[in-house]
């Protein structure tokens, strides 16, 4: 079914790349503004940790939201799928890794 839909795939992972970053720089304005809780960025999930920016499984939560699967086969692919995402970000320079890599921030959000 994907075959015949090409179009439709790419601009749904694009899409997804997009709200990855409007995750990552609501984090960086949480930050600046002093908040960070769960609710920054509008889907909860996790505040800004002491080293700055967002574990990849944070950034999933505040992407997918109520979607994030329960199921941990389909969970385990969301978090690949958001890695993906803040990797092309990374590539693009509008992220960067933060804490020897184990966190990514907005690349607006110092190193």
């Amino acid at each position: 079914a994907a075959a015949s839909r090409p179009g439709e795939y790419v601009e749904h992972r694009l899409r997804r790349v997009e709200a990855c970053a409007r995750a990552l720089a609501a984090a960086a304005t949480a930050t600046t503004m002093g908040g960070g809780g769960a609710g920054a960025g509008g889907r909860g999930g996790g505040g800004i940790g002491e080293e700055g920016g967002l574990t990849v499984e944070e950034v999933a939560r505040r992407v997918y939201g109520s979607s994030l699967p329960s199921d941990a086969f389909l969970r385990h692919a969301a978090y690949c799928n958001t890695r993906c995402s803040l990797e092309k970000l990374e590539r693009d320079g509008s992220a960067h890794r933060v804490a020897a890599g184990r966190r990514w921030a907005s690349a607006a959000e110092p190193a």
